[in-house]
Parts: C-alpha cells; structure tokens; sequence
C-alpha cells in the first residue's frame, strides 16, 4: 500500500469518527479504485492457491486411504507361499553323500526357502 493510499484512508477515517462529510478528489478516487481491484486480484490469486492445495490434500488424502486399505488387505490375508521341493539325502556308497527331490522328503535348502517367501511378497529376518 502507498504512503499516499495510507494517508487517504486515514482522512477519511477521521472523517467517518467525526461524522462529518468529505469531498474526494478525482486522484483520491482513483487511488482507492486502483487499491480495491488490486486487492481483489490478490484475492482471487490467493483463492486459486487454496483451492489448488485443497485438491492437492484431497489427492494425498485419497491416496493414503487407499494405501490404509490395502495394508489392511494384506494383514487381514495369510501369505501363500510356494514352497521349493522337498530333499531327502542318498548315498551311492559310504562317501558319496547326495540330496535329492522325494515329495516326502524331510529337508528344503534354506536359500530357496527364502527366496519362495519373498516371492509371495513375504519378508525374511535371516538373523545375523
């Protein structure tokens, strides 16, 4: 705001706490014309800010329900794991030890059974 809007503003308070009238001038109209178009832009310009954040939250809003949603989803679900073959050891001979698929077998190697469980989107806490 200018010093001379600032000024007018102040005459003409007095004059409404005085209750008496006043006479503006051509300048001092357009002055305060000028004053009010600029702070109708301003507010428009700020009303478009707002509502541009609104819908941004709004966005975001959405967004993380949906997320809620699914996380709730995938905890109210049991995880479905594909689990590798069974393995039961052999032998051909004393020293020659071998693993092999048997659907009853009482083993599963470890690496596999890891990777079964991250790939139904499990996750493995293998410790240290």
């Amino acid at each position: 705001m200018t010093k001379q809007l600032e000024a007018l503003m102040r005459r003409l308070k007095v004059y409404a706490e005085e209750f008496s009238s006043t006479v503006l001038s051509a300048d001092d109209c357009i002055a305060l014309i000028a004053a009010l178009e600029l702070a109708e832009k301003q507010r428009d310009s700020w009303k478009r800010i707002a509502q541009t954040n609104l819908s941004e939250r709004e966005k975001d809003i959405a967004e993380l329900d949906a997320a809620r949603k699914r996380i709730a989803e995938l905890e109210a679900s049991p995880l479905a794991v594909k689990l590798p073959n069974r393995l039961q050891p052999g032998a051909d001979g004393p020293d020659d030890w071998y693993l092999h698929s048997d659907p009853d077998g009482e083993y599963m190697k470890a690496d596999d059974v890891i990777e079964a469980i991250r790939a139904a989107g499990g996750t493995v806490d293998e410790g240290e």
